[in-house]
């Protein structure tokens, strides 16, 4: 029953890195038209499948560097997690209570938050920035 919570957990976080990394595409493809100067250059372009494939033919964006930040992503998840585990049962197993794979989890869901919000800011979103400053604000950075 454990393991299967945990699964739920790594696969919630890896929809998470997901988002975060489709995100940081059309960051990449909106800053790719501001330099090329595209009239229309706006989120809903930047998320255009022409535009996003141009990028990446300038080289902008790199599919190996994606596949190693969200393989990287997941595995600092399950390391960190795994080890908070550790010291929360060794914790209990003491008489004291634990509570650090709940924080654990807590920041690094809320570190990848932070990350889509930024951008989706830079791909034209201005309203994500007062968000972005709540949520670092919140943070702690």
């Amino acid at each position: 029953m454990l393991l299967q919570h945990h699964l739920k957990l790594i696969s919630i976080f890896s929809l998470l890195v997901i988002l975060d990394l489709f995100t940081k595409l059309i960051s990449l493809s909106y800053g790719y038209m501001v330099t090329r100067q595209v009239e229309d250059t706006d989120f809903f372009n930047a998320c255009r499948y022409t535009n996003l494939i141009e990028a990446r033919k300038a080289g902008i964006i790199k599919s190996r560097i994606m596949k190693t930040q969200f393989v990287g992503k997941i595995l600092t998840y399950v390391f960190v997690v795994a080890t908070c585990l550790i010291v929360d049962k060794m914790v209990r197993e003491s008489g004291g209570v634990g509570g650090f794979t709940t924080l654990a989890i807590g920041y690094l869901a809320m570190t990848e938050l932070l990350s889509i919000v930024e951008n989706l800011s830079e791909s034209g979103v201005s309203s994500m920035q007062g968000l972005y400053d709540l949520i670092k604000k919140r943070k702690g950075n």
